[in-house]
């Protein structure tokens, strides 16, 4: 073999092959390039496990990962000591457990996303089911938010609407208070307002009519008349004295006393103010029913004590009865007695063949109390909307099984049981001579919400309101008539216009005038007023003799009542 021959002065790096072997200057020495294969130094340990549980890991390489074993289990990472004095970080902890399962968890912590238009997301797979957001207490229910409910989604964006329901204390389910449809948008909520800032129905608006119209100014709407007894054309604050058994009278303007006792009974009535005085201010004047002679009202199938008004058609015709659309209505009045005890109001249409029960309950004596509640409208049977009788409306206070039915607050058909005005808690309140009912506010109002005890005595008119009213059914007629006739049995006539009235009205003398040149002297058979139709009447005086001939002063009721 040649002798190697290096070049001189080489500098470290310099390579020189010769004989097919490359050498490589160091600096100090010439050295091949290849050399047989060296085993490879041992890796230094990545990983490793703390040697007693629930110990920390020590000594930690940069890059090094430690489980701590243990509980709670641990993952750190060696760091330099820059980073942490410790010379190591905590990856993971289950103790912390800072994930959440997507099948389901619990968390203890406040969920924030921080994003441009954060959102959460709420996917039903199918029509029928909700999607909810709930509010808890202690594990019970209390609230839950329905975005998207689980009425069916039939087409034409209907289902899956809006939901707001609430729960007991026990966390059973109560009601849904507001709900928002899906198709139209439009919102229902549970019932009308009984907070100063509660919502407005559409029912609570229609009736107390545009923008909420205030309740006390709704007195014009007053199904009945002479609600406060302010009208008395006939008795004025007299008694009607005794009304015996199977007798009725007219008390006051339009309010009938009916009664049939089978043990005598007698009672009368008789508005009144001072002394005894009406609840309010504003509603000065009631009507006294006052026991004479007592009975009891309740112990023959065929005895009664009710106090009514008898409904022209043409003033209910709003409620519209015997329709698929009837109106909701409210009653409210205020009563009195000298004994607690229960009534009964009714409403009876004119053939007897639907009646409505509703009981109230005077709880003390000799205390006014206010009663409200709501009617709902009757849907079927014949109601005359027109100037004949619709209804009846009264108050029983005694009444024999005859007239009794179990049912309250709906709708009876009675047209194969006869008419019923009681239930069966009825009471005898006139057991007692001298006991008393007092009764006077009498409000009926479309609508669902009846006006308060407040409200109710401020609306109504007084008689300016109500006078005109009245006397569409009855009325005094205060008249005289005088002229010269040319013979015997020659008549002076005279034909009045009057407002109208619901019919031509039949005529009942109250006070004889005086007269002069009436046939026979008798004033009686020859001066007459009679009624001609609804809008006229004419009297009559007719002569004994030529000359002048007279009636002056002579009073007449002129009636169109039921």
């Amino acid at each position: 073999m040649a002798a190697i021959d290096f070049p001189a002065a080489p500098a470290p790096g310099d390579e020189h092959t010769q004989n097919g072997i490359t050498y490589t200057w160091t600096g100090s020495a010439w050295v091949i390039n290849e050399f047989p294969a060296l085993p490879l130094p041992a890796p230094v340990m990545q990983q490793k496990r703390t040697s007693t549980n629930n110990n920390p890991p020590t000594g930690l390489l940069p890059g090094q990962l430690a489980v701590e074993m243990g509980t709670p289990l641990r993952l750190w990472v060696g760091v330099p000591t820059g980073l942490d004095p410790s010379g190591k970080k905590l990856l993971a902890d289950s103790g912390l457990d800072p994930y959440v399962n997507i099948t389901g968890d619990t968390m203890t912590g406040d969920l924030v996303i921080q994003k441009v238009t954060p959102g959460v997301a709420l996917d039903k797979p199918a029509s029928g089911s909700m999607s909810v957001v709930t509010g808890k207490m202690a594990g019970n229910l209390r609230w839950l938010v329905a975005y998207g409910n689980a009425t069916a989604e039939a087409g034409g964006n209907t289902g899956s609407d809006f939901e707001v329901a609430r729960y007991t204390d026990a966390g059973a389910y109560i009601d849904s208070p507001l709900v928002i449809k899906r198709d139209t948008g439009l919102a229902v909520v549970k019932g009308p307002p009984t907070e100063a800032g509660g919502i407005a129905t559409k029912a609570y608006v229609d009736a107390a009519g545009v923008g909420a119209v205030p309740m006390y100014t709704r007195g014009h709407e007053n199904i009945f008349i002479n609600g406060d007894m302010s009208v008395s054309q006939e008795l004025g604050d007299l008694s009607t004295g005794n009304i015996v058994s199977t007798g009725a009278k007219y008390a006051c303007d339009l309010w009938w006393i009916n009664q049939q006792n089978a043990s005598a009974g007698v009672v009368a009535g008789q508005r009144f103010g001072v002394p005894y005085g009406g609840p309010s201010a504003n509603i000065p004047l009631a009507l006294r029913i006052n026991c004479n002679l007592a009975g009891n009202w309740n112990a023959t199938a065929t005895d009664f004590m009710v106090f009514l008004q008898f409904i022209e058609g043409n003033r209910m015709a709003k409620l519209n009865y015997g329709s698929g659309a009837p109106i909701t209505s409210t009653i409210s009045f205020w009563a009195r007695a000298s004994v607690a005890g229960t009534g009964t109001f009714s409403i009876r249409n004119s053939a007897i063949t639907r009646c409505f029960l509703h009981d109230f309950t005077i709880a003390a004596p000799n205390v006014w109390q206010y009663f409200s509640f709501v009617v709902p409208g009757c849907i079927d049977a014949v109601w005359n909307m027109n100037a004949l009788l619709g209804a009846y409306a009264a108050w029983c206070f005694g009444a024999g099984t005859n007239f009794r039915h179990v049912t309250q607050d709906a709708w009876i058909d009675v047209s194969s049981i006869g008419q019923k005005f009681a239930s069966n808690a009825i009471s005898n309140f006139f057991g007692t001579v001298n006991n008393t009912v007092d009764i006077t506010g009498l409000m009926w109002l479309p609508g669902d919400t009846p006006p308060t005890a407040a409200q109710n005595v401020l609306m109504f008119k007084g008689p300016a309101h109500e006078m005109p009213l009245v006397q569409r059914y009855f009325r005094q007629h205060k008249w005289s008539v005088e002229g010269y006739t040319n013979g015997a049995q020659t008549r002076v006539t005279c034909n009045h216009g009057i407002i109208q009235m619901r019919q031509a009205p039949t005529v009942t003398r109250v006070t004889t005038g005086t007269h002069a040149n009436i046939r026979g002297g008798d004033p009686t058979t020859f001066v007459s007023c009679s009624g001609v139709d609804a809008a006229s009447i004419v009297t009559n005086i007719e002569s004994n003799a030529a000359g002048y001939t007279q009636a002056n002063g002579f009073v007449d009721n002129l009636s169109a009542r039921y």
